[in-house]
C-alpha cells in the first residue's frame, strides 16, 4: 500500500471506528434519568388514583366523578409520554397499561347509574394501579 493511500485511508478508518460512539452520542436518553422521571411522575399518578379510589364514596354527581377520572386521565398521559424514553419491553408495558385505561374509560357508559359508572370507573383505575405497579417495579421505582 503507497503512503498516500495509506494518509487517506487512516482519517477515514478513524472515523469509522468512531462512527458507532457519535451514533451514541445523544441518541438515546440516559437511562437512570428516563427513569427517575417515570418514577416522579409515576408517584404522582399514584397519589391521584388513590385519591380517586378513596373518594369515590363521597363522590355525589356524574360531573364530580367525572372531573376526578378526568385529572387521573391528564397525569397518565403525562405518564405515557415520560415512557417513552423508558428501554424496550418496560416501555411496551407502560405505553399498553395506559392505553387501555383511557380507552376503558372512554367506553364507559355514562349514561347508566351513577353506581355503574363508579363501579365501571373504579375497574379501571384498579387495573391502571396494577399494571402500572408492575412497571414501576421494573423501573426501580420505590
Amino acid at each position: 500500500m503507497s503512503t498516500r493511500t495509506t494518509r487517506w485511508l487512516a482519517p477515514v478508518a478513524l472515523a469509522v471506528g468512531m462512527l458507532p460512539a457519535l451514533t451514541a452520542c445523544g441518541s438515546e436518553p440516559d437511562v437512570a434519568t428516563a427513569n427517575e422521571t417515570f418514577c416522579a411522575q409515576y408517584s404522582q399518578v399514584q397519589g391521584s388514583v388513590d385519591t380517586l379510589v378513596g373518594g369515590f364514596g363521597s363522590l355525589r354527581s356524574l360531573d364530580e366523578i367525572q372531573a376526578q377520572v378526568d385529572d387521573v386521565v391528564t397525569e397518565a398521559k403525562a405518564l405515557a409520554e415520560d415512557a417513552k424514553d423508558l428501554a424496550g419491553q418496560t416501555r411496551a408495558d407502560a405505553t399498553a397499561a395506559l392505553d387501555d385505561f383511557t380507552s376503558t374509560v372512554a367506553d364507559v357508559d355514562r349514561n347508566q347509574p351513577v353506581a355503574d359508572v363508579v363501579a365501571d370507573f373504579s375497574a379501571a383505575v384498579t387495573a391502571l394501579k396494577a399494571d402500572l405497579k408492575a412497571v414501576a417495579s421494573d423501573v426501580g421505582c420505590s
